[in-house]
């Protein structure tokens, strides 16, 4: 786990830490960024991580692995096709990727 810093600081008398020259210059980190911190009671960990500037440039791309293969318009077309129902069967149909939903049975 190269890709990884683990480096140690000292919580001093009012709470307060250094964050270790190394890992500011990884994060490219600035006096007066803001942090989010974060403790996970399962694993019993605490997780610092930079606050973005702006969540919706953070979030921006995020799942377009999911879309590579077929426009989204493409598969929206076809989910709204699948939910218009037969009346023969009762069955959704249309086409559906099983790895994304599951076709609604009555």
């Amino acid at each position: 786990m190269e890709h990884i810093s683990k480096l140690e600081s000292e919580i001093r008398t009012k709470y307060q830490i250094t964050i270790p020259e190394e890992i500011r210059v990884k994060a490219k980190l600035a006096v007066g960024d803001k942090l989010l911190w974060q403790y996970d009671e399962v694993r019993d960990e605490i997780i610092v991580m930079p606050k973005p500037k702006s969540f919706s440039d953070k979030l921006w791309g995020l799942g377009k692995e999911l879309w590579k293969d077929e426009p989204s318009d493409d598969y929206v077309r076809k989910e709204r096709e699948c939910y218009r129902c037969s009346d023969e069967n009762k069955l959704y149909t249309g086409v559906v990727d099983p790895t994304r939903f599951y076709v609604l049975k009555y």
